[in-house]
């Protein structure tokens, strides 16, 4: 039965990714690499899916019904895009990608092995505490309500539901190996991407793939990968959202381009929507847009708000799990006082 697991999976994988591939031809963005290219349509197609996902879960439209139709209508829109606009990655360029040297193809493999092993761990159900006693139960029962509701009895009713949509999803499609395979596995993979796409721009292939194996085979991710988690959803969007933001950053004067601000954002707010604690690297962002303007000089106040605003707008959606907070709770999130073991600030 793993087999249509992982075909489900394949499925979704494909139809976000052809979507995401649509949106960038429809905007006419230009990237420097198939790989960034490939990070960047997988990020906007699991961002629309993720968005779908939180429609569907508000309005209370949660079903098999619901789930296969929008993989199904984003196969479509995928495929349309692709015979109009035709992908860009071409055979010789994906050749251009392997490495040459023996030390880097032992380290591509130590990847691929990890990514397997992950793989394997994903195809059996969680014994993770954290995941049954909150996040999995939350995605699974959010299913069989048919949409997001206040779920007191976990302990996560009140964290950033992003990451649970996406499982739930899986719920609706096939059953709980889906959900896992969806949140936990292809998001670390995806991250991996995302992290080899930025250390590529700024470095070389070689300390790429040393970045993504120190990072891949951490033992927080080792562990992650033994749950359904949200982390690596929350890691994965915070990680293209630098990448998009990049893009901006290090290109030359005339040459920057808002609409990488405008995705910056949008990721941003997907990060944020699955983990509050993306604020932080909001900051951090926020700061280098004031460097990069500063160091500009003489930038027209209409540039600095066409950078802030770009990032902004398209990130509010993320405060609609805050907001979902204030009205059931009366707090902004979960603060941890009712636990046991908390202690103070």
């Amino acid at each position: 039965m793993f087999i249509i697991d992982l075909l489900i999976t394949l499925v979704v994988i494909v139809s976000a990714w052809s979507t995401g591939r649509l949106i960038i031809n429809a905007l006419n963005m230009r990237t420097e690499s198939c790989v960034i290219d490939l990070v960047l349509s997988l990020g906007l197609g699991i961002g629309t899916l993720v968005y779908i996902q939180m429609i569907c879960g508000f309005t209370g439209s949660f079903s098999t019904l619901q789930a296969w139709l929008t993989v199904i209508c984003m196969s479509v829109v995928g495929i349309f895009g692709l015979v109009s606009y035709k992908p860009i990655i071409k055979y010789e360029q994906v050749l251009q990608l392997l490495p040459s040297s023996v030390l880097d193809k032992l380290i591509l493999l130590g990847i691929g092995a990890l990514s397997v092993l992950y793989l394997l761990v994903a195809l059996a159900p969680t014994l993770d505490g954290d995941s049954l006693a909150g996040y999995l139960v939350v995605a699974r029962d959010f299913v069989k309500q048919g949409g997001v509701f206040s779920a007191t009895y976990a302990y996560t009713n009140l964290f950033p539901a992003n990451g649970q949509l996406i499982a739930a999803l899986g719920f609706s499609l096939k059953g709980q190996i889906v959900a896992q395979l969806l949140t936990v596995w292809f998001m670390g993979f995806f991250g991996a991407l995302g992290l080899y796409s930025i250390g590529n721009k700024l470095f070389n292939s070689r300390i790429s793939l040393i970045g993504v194996f120190a990072w891949y085979s951490m033992a927080s991710v080792a562990v992650l990968s033994a749950s359904v988690k949200v982390d690596l959803v929350w890691a994965a969007f915070e990680i293209i959202s630098i990448m998009a933001f990049s893009q901006w950053y290090f290109a030359g004067r005339n040459q920057r381009d808002w609409r990488w601000l405008i995705i910056t954002g949008l990721f941003l707010g997907i990060a944020f929507g699955t983990k509050h604690a993306t604020a932080f690297t909001a900051i951090m962002l926020a700061i280098a847009v004031a460097y990069r303007l500063y160091a500009d000089k003489n930038v027209s106040l209409k540039a600095w708000l066409v950078s802030y605003s770009s990032i902004v707008v398209f990130a509010l959606p993320g405060l609609v799990w805050v907001i979902r907070s204030v009205v059931i709770s009366g707090s902004l999130g979960f603060a941890g006082s009712d636990l046991a073991g908390e202690s103070g600030f």
